[in-house]
């Protein structure tokens, strides 16, 4: 996995009339006789939200700068569950909206790129 960025649940309230948090991830096909290389992202780690504790994607827990909102804990159809609140002014490590965005463009920007020179 190259990278990651996690919308907020409020993304696709207007066209579709859902509240759910989507993530977009940028995955590299690897060579059959290559070994996994890039960020972790299978597990669940630990992080503090301001309703409690929850378990979150590992490659957000380290990378809140690349969730374009607030997680939060809020009542789903199983019961408690996380979610990621729109994003806010002020919502200190969270605040980084615009940071994610670059990065992301950034990241999309360089996959093209490589893409391209592969194919020349």
């Amino acid at each position: 996995m190259l990278g990651a960025v996690q919308l907020p649940n409020t993304a696709f309230q207007a066209n579709a009339g859902t509240s759910v948090t989507a993530d977009i991830l940028f995955l590299r096909k690897r060579e059959a006789t290559a070994r996994p290389t890039g960020h972790a992202w299978e597990d669940l780690r630990p992080i503090e939200t301001e309703d409690g504790p929850a378990y979150m994607n590992e490659y957000f827990a380290a990378h809140p700068e690349m969730m374009l909102g607030v997680p939060s804990l809020g009542q789903g159809q199983y019961g408690r569950e996380l979610a990621l609140g729109a994003f806010t002014a002020g919502m200190g490590q969270y605040s980084a909206a615009p940071q994610a965005s670059m990065q992301a463009y950034g990241l999309l920007h360089g996959i093209l790129l490589q893409q391209a020179n592969l194919g020349a």
